[in-house]
């Protein structure tokens, strides 16, 4: 599903940024 691959970008993106913050931290 196209919606499903779309939040799953989105989820990734997120992830991506929480793990970022959280090496940054």
């Amino acid at each position: 599903n196209r919606r499903l691959r779309h939040y799953d970008h989105i989820y990734r993106l997120f992830s991506g940024q929480l793990l970022t913050t959280k090496h940054d931290g």
